[in-house]
């Protein structure tokens, strides 16, 4: 076809990770996720509104624990 469009896979568990590892980083490391001034509480919960969790296979899932919109919408932005 003329036309198409190209996939793009995501991973999520990594790219969450990744938001969650620079929350957690050291203030006196270069590297840490700074927020604006005008960062409010909604955004502040939405990007911990979500738990990374062991399995018992083994394995990790995320679980919720209240809207997440803006931690989907940062790890999408990674890169």
């Amino acid at each position: 076809p003329k036309f198409g469009l190209d996939l793009v896979r995501l991973d999520t568990d990594y790219l969450k990770s990744w938001v969650h590892s620079r929350v957690r980083w050291p203030k006196d490391q270069p590297g840490g996720w700074h927020l604006p001034l005008d960062a409010d509480e909604n955004y502040c919960r939405q990007i911990v509104n979500e738990a990374r969790v062991r399995k018992p296979s083994g394995g990790y899932t995320w679980v919720p624990r209240g809207p997440r919109d803006y931690l989907d919408a940062e790890a999408m932005a990674y890169g």
